[in-house]
C-alpha cells in the first residue's frame, strides 16, 4: 500500500471514530427546584454541544411528573436513558452525566392556618356588615397550615349550609393557583347570633288572645332557633295561641294564629255584587274562618254550597 493510500485509510477511520462519538452533553443536575407540575430535561440539566433545535427539543422533553408542593423526589440516570429512549432519542449520540440521585423539589408557598382563619373571619364579618342582627365570631378552628405550588393565588368561601352563617359550623376554603383547582381546606366556626325575640312570660293556654301584659322582648343567641321565631310584638298581640305555652318559650309564627272571627253553624249574611247590582242572602258557616279567608257557606234560601270570603263577624262577601 502506497502512502497516498495509507493517509486515505487513516483518514476515513478517525472519521469514523469521531462520528461514533457523543455529540452532545446532557449534564443533570444533584439538586433542583422546579415550579410547573411536570418536570422538563431542560429544568433539570445543562444541554450543549448540539443542534440548537435538537437541544431545545430535548429540553422541552418531560421527564416525570413533578412532586407534591414541598416535596422531593429522585431520579437516577436509568431512569433517565429510558425516557430518552422512549422518547425516540438516539443514546449513542449523547453524553449523559447523571449524579447518583438527581433530587427534585417542587417550589411550594405556606398558607399558614391563623391566615386561613383570617380569611374566613373577614368574609363573615363582610357578610353581616349592615345587618341588624348582632353577630358574635366566637371561633375560627383550622386544624393545619396549607401548601400550595407557586403561582397566583386566589380563593373562595364555601357555605354548604344554605340557610346561612349560624351556630357551630364547617366552612370551606377553596384555593386555585394559576386558575386552577388545587385544593379545599376546611374551618370550623362558632357564630353567635343575637337579636330580639318575643318571648312568653306566663303560661298561655290554648286559644288565649295574647295581650302586652303576656309578652317581652329579650335579646338572644338565636343561632340554635328555628327560622320562624318572632321578634315584632306587633305580630303577636291580638292573637291566639294554637296550642298551650309555657313561660320563657320564644313564640313562633307555628304556634300563634288570628283568633276566628266567623265559627261552623253561624249565620251571616251573603252579599254578591256584579254589574252595579247587590243581592244579599242568609247563609250558614260550615267551618271557621278568619278576615279574609276564603270558606264555604250554605245559601239558605237555594240550599247551594257557595265560597264565599269573611268580610267581617256578620258578613261574607262573593267575588265573581
Amino acid at each position: 500500500m502506497n502512502m497516498k493510500l495509507l493517509i486515505i485509510f487513516i483518514f476515513f477511520i478517525v472519521m469514523s471514530e469521531a462520528s461514533a462519538l457523543p455529540c452532545m452533553t446532557i449534564e443533570v443536575q444533584q439538586k433542583t427546584i422546579v415550579k410547573n407540575e411536570h418536570v422538563r430535561l431542560g429544568d433539570i440539566a445543562h444541554i450543549s454541544g448540539g443542534d440548537q433545535k435538537f437541544m431545545q427539543r430535548l429540553g422541552a422533553l418531560i421527564i416525570s411528573k413533578a412532586p407534591l408542593p414541598g416535596k422531593t423526589r429522585s431520579l437516577t440516570a436509568r431512569y433517565i436513558r429510558l425516557r430518552l429512549k422512549q422518547a425516540d432519542i438516539n443514546i449513542g449520540q449523547v453524553k449523559l452525566v447523571v449524579p447518583e440521585k438527581a433530587i427534585i423539589t417542587r417550589s411550594s408557598i405556606t398558607i399558614s392556618k391563623e391566615k386561613i382563619a383570617g380569611i374566613v373571619s373577614a368574609y363573615i364579618k363582610k357578610k353581616f356588615a349592615g345587618r341588624g342582627d348582632e353577630i358574635i365570631l366566637k371561633s375560627v378552628v383550622v386544624q393545619k397550615d396549607l401548601l400550595l405550588p407557586k403561582g397566583k393565588v386566589a380563593y373562595r368561601i364555601i357555605n354548604k349550609k344554605q340557610a346561612g352563617f349560624s351556630g357551630c359550623m364547617a366552612v370551606y376554603v377553596d384555593f386555585t393557583v394559576d386558575g386552577y383547582f388545587h385544593e379545599k381546606i376546611r374551618a370550623i366556626v362558632d357564630i353567635e347570633t343575637l337579636a330580639n325575640v318575643v318571648v312568653a312570660i306566663r303560661p298561655l293556654g290554648r286559644h288565649k288572645i295574647i295581650t302586652q301584659a303576656d309578652i317581652s322582648v329579650k335579646r338572644i343567641d338565636i343561632s340554635k332557633l328555628q327560622v320562624n321565631i318572632i321578634s315584632d310584638p306587633e305580630k303577636v298581640i291580638g292573637r291566639r295561641t294554637k296550642r298551650s305555652i309555657d313561660p320563657a318559650t320564644v313564640l313562633r309564627t307555628d304556634l300563634v294564629e288570628l283568633p276566628p272571627i266567623v265559627k261552623r253553624g253561624d249565620v251571616v249574611t251573603i252579599i254578591a255584587e256584579a254589574g252595579g247590582m247587590r243581592i244579599t242572602a242568609l247563609g250558614k258557616v260550615k267551618k271557621k274562618g278568619h278576615k279574609g279567608e276564603r270558606l264555604k257557606v250554605i245559601n239558605l234560601n237555594s240550599k247551594k254550597v257557595i265560597y264565599a270570603r269573611v268580610v267581617d263577624a256578620n258578613t261574607v262577601r262573593v267575588t265573581f
